[in-house]
């Protein structure tokens, strides 16, 4: 029985790290006449593997040909991106898997999240995570933890401009607001690539110490 795409965008969802999985989209793409997503995701395991090599503390390292070819495969992929449905990035991008361990609440925060950036038009931007569990920020709970639903590291980029303090965000910020509102949730900047999503009837850590 022949593969479909939508079977391989489940398995991917399912192993979002996996990246044989996506060596074989890739080939299904190629065989769609689909090679800007093929090759996109060609670059997304190229970078995966020169980052591995690069972090790997008991490894030499990349050579100076390797760290030249890091920051071509990058650029190479944010240009590619723009020529792509966003919607289909945010289903590849693995940043943007949602956890297991959310509450209902956290979940449907992450989903509200992933929905927004791809209506105002994401880029891929790699193997980052974007959403962790409360129980996964800073080794556990905390006091700044405690209360929320979902951790977004937003880093750069839109995530930023939506949840940051992204210069020129304010209007993404409102819209984003909006859509939380209307399940129920807000967002606290916790530092400066990092924000809290709160339940409605948590006050927010600064009101709560009083």
């Amino acid at each position: 029985m022949k593969v479909t795409e939508k079977q391989l965008l489940r398995r991917l969802k399912e192993t979002p790290l996996d990246l044989e999985l996506r060596i074989e989209y890739a080939a299904w793409l190629d065989q769609h006449a689909e090679p800007n997503k093929a090759l996109l995701l060609r670059l997304a395991v190229e970078e995966a593997e020169l980052t591995c090599l690069r972090d790997d503390s008991t490894g030499p390292g990349l050579t100076d040909d390797q760290w030249t070819r890091l920051s071509e495969v990058r650029y190479s992929t944010m240009s590619l991106s723009h020529e792509i449905d966003s919607h289909w990035l945010v289903d590849v991008d693995p940043q943007l898997w949602i956890p297991n361990g959310l509450s209902e609440l956290g979940m449907r925060a992450a989903r509200t999240i992933v929905e927004f950036v791809a209506d105002e038009g994401w880029t891929y931007s790699g193997f980052g995570r974007a959403f962790l569990t409360p129980a996964e920020f800073d080794g556990g709970e905390t006091v700044y933890t405690r209360n929320a639903v979902l951790v977004v590291c937003h880093g750069e980029g839109l995530l930023d401009a939506s949840l940051g303090m992204a210069p020129g965000g304010d209007a993404l910020q409102e819209r984003l607001c909006e859509r939380l509102d209307e399940i129920g949730v807000w967002s606290e900047l916790h530092d400066e690539s990092t924000s809290m999503i709160h339940p409605d009837d948590y006050p927010g850590f600064a009101i709560g110490l009083g």
